[in-house]
């Protein structure tokens, strides 16, 4: 049973046995808000860098509103995440910032690589460029055309994570 299943399980039992007592509704709250609490912790944590270009105010903002937007089906908070950059894209406040949407995509696509695993990912806004210029390790020389997509490979193993720019040939 998932998250959703189980919210809906539970206000059917409620309701139908005469309504919940007010100790119980404190202790639901409590229980609602540490879930929220752990969700919108799982996305500083996984989205250091979209935090850092939107400020930590306006990053609870957009965490506060993908929270409320999101479809709590996903049995697992690692999955959380998933879908923010289509999220930011949709939203009109941000839509001046194009890129953002793909810093998340690259933030989430890190977020999720599994040991030794090599992927691609193409950046044509310059999503990929910004994260980049966020980190603190020692990062590859970039090559910039007036953010015509670029291609890079991540590669994930036992040293750490290795990011490289391709050729789009390689690709």
């Amino acid at each position: 049973m998932n998250l959703l299943e189980w919210q809906n399980y539970c206000s059917h039992y409620f309701t139908s046995n005469g309504g919940i007592s007010d100790k119980t509704h404190i202790g639901l709250n409590i229980y609602q808000e540490s879930i929220k609490a752990n969700h919108l912790n799982a996305l500083n944590i996984s989205f250091p860098v979209i935090k850092a270009l939107l400020g930590e105010k306006n990053f609870k903002f957009l965490c506060r509103d993908y929270l409320n937007y999101y479809s709590w089906d996903c049995e697992s908070i690692n999955e959380f995440g998933a879908g923010l950059g289509t999220f930011i894209r949709s939203a009109k406040q941000l839509a001046t910032l194009e890129y953002l949407e793909e810093v998340a995509n690259v933030e989430w696509l890190i977020e999720t690589l599994s040991r030794n695993v090599a992927t691609t990912f193409s950046s044509s806004s310059g999503g990929m460029e910004i994260w980049l210029a966020h980190q603190k390790e020692d990062i590859p020389e970039i090559k910039l055309d007036d953010f015509i997509t670029s291609y890079w490979r991540f590669i994930k193993n036992n040293d750490g994570l290795k990011i490289e720019q391709i050729d789009s040939a390689s690709t």
